[in-house]
């Protein structure tokens, strides 16, 4: 059974570390969309002083991190320049999600569709097109695809595909 707890500051270093963890994963598939070193530090310092960077752990070990996931529930810049949103109002976004074994993902965006209920929010995400796991993910958990745009941090000049759930 996973467990869910916000960071808290001093664990920056961390995150970090799940971060290139997660971006190893993401380069064994052949998936370029985290090579720029991307999630940087001072982000991840600013996500978890700001409160919405939570680790996710196994309920019988709470030292060793399983996943990270970010719960924006301010309004993302590049999500607002964008029109095809199927809806418009409040929203939540789920970024820099990491997933170090298999159910964790689920388990993470889960968490943040809880999280949406409770206030009844719009949910969305996005992931680079050569993320097949992380689209399978998205996918199987009941978003839609509603468009794509452009990534600066993508180096390969792909867009992002965007998804959101409705309440």
């Amino acid at each position: 059974m996973l467990k869910l707890r916000k960071a808290i500051e001093g664990e920056e270093k961390k995150a970090l570390e799940i971060g290139n963890l997660g971006r190893k994963i993401m380069q064994s598939r052949s998936n370029p969309q985290w090579d720029t070193g991307y999630p940087q530090i001072d982000l991840l310092t600013e996500d978890i002083k700001i409160g919405r960077l939570y680790f996710a752990f196994d309920n019988n070990n709470s030292e060793e991190i399983l996943g990270m996931a970010v719960f924006q529930e301010e309004k993302d810049a590049g999500y607002e320049a964008e029109s095809f949103w199927t809806l418009k109002g409040d929203y939540i976004s789920i970024h820099r999600l990491v997933a170090l074994k298999n159910g964790v993902g689920r388990f993470l965006i889960k968490e943040g569709l809880k999280l949406a209920k409770s206030d009844n929010k719009i949910v969305r995400i996005d992931t680079h097109p050569k993320n097949k796991a992380m689209r399978k993910l998205i996918e199987s958990c009941g978003f839609t695809s509603c468009g794509s745009f452009y990534q600066e941090e993508y180096i390969d000049g792909l867009y992002a595909i965007a998804y959101e759930l409705l309440p």
